[in-house]
């Protein structure tokens, strides 16, 4: 619960601060019209500053959310014109929708502010509300070293991840947990995700040498694992 103070200030604080993700989250919005259809019910577990929904309501698809932040929630309900139950104030680990009723469900860096238990749990109620052969679609930091991070607060002296991050994930380590929760993975990959919009000229540059290495089939700081499932 004390990473509610993280997200609760980039959230409602410093919106801005999820600018950079729009390229992953309109990739994943496009990646889940495929998975569901037109008018597809699909659920995005973590509102940010609601780029995600905005994208996945113009592709035409029936858009839910959970986030565990109040404010969050009746801010994205504002932004969007939107009342009525498909934004809910929830956890991945008690999802408030009943068994069976998404398509596909989009998890886009959270998995990773969550401990090994949560992680479990919340995979677990993601299977119980996906339709049979319904999709998981999500990311993770791929191959984050977490001590590269930490930081210390001056007030307390706790250390602590700056961006709440518990757990750190290769390719393998997310096979391996999606497969003991009985998904298929479907595709999984590390790769960039792009916003040359949002950087001065240096980040354009470091931006553009990131491409470089993904075209050339090097890793670099800051790829996500995308991966794509489908229930059994």
């Amino acid at each position: 619960m004390e990473q509610d103070k993280i997200w609760d200030h980039f959230q409602n604080t410093a919106p801005a601060s999820f600018d950079q993700a729009a390229p992953r989250l309109n990739f994943l919005a496009g990646k889940a019209f495929a998975a569901a259809g037109k008018r597809g019910k699909v659920l995005n577990i973590g509102v940010g500053s609601g780029i995600f929904e905005a994208a996945a309501l113009k592709l035409g698809l029936d858009c839910y959310s959970i986030d565990p932040n109040k404010t969050t929630i009746e801010s994205l309900r504002h932004k969007l014109s939107r009342s009525g139950d498909n934004f809910k104030t929830g956890l991945i680990q008690a999802i408030p929708f009943t068994d069976g009723f998404f398509d596909a469900v989009v998890v886009s860096e959270i998995i990773e502010h969550l401990n090994k238990a949560e992680t479990d749990a919340g995979l677990k109620e993601i299977s119980r509300v996906l339709k049979p052969a319904g999709w998981i679609l999500g990311t993770v930091p791929a191959d984050e070293n977490l001590e590269e991070s930490v930081t210390v607060c001056p007030d307390c002296g706790r250390k602590f991840h700056r961006f709440g991050h518990e757990q750190s994930f290769t390719e393998k380590r997310v096979l391996e947990i999606l497969e003991r929760r009985r998904f298929e993975i479907k595709t999984i990959r590390t790769r960039p995700f792009i916003s040359v919009k949002t950087f001065k000229w240096l980040g354009k540059t470091m931006t553009l040498l990131k491409l470089a290495r993904f075209l050339a089939g090097l890793p670099s700081y800051g790829d996500s694992i995308y991966f794509a499932a489908v229930k059994r």
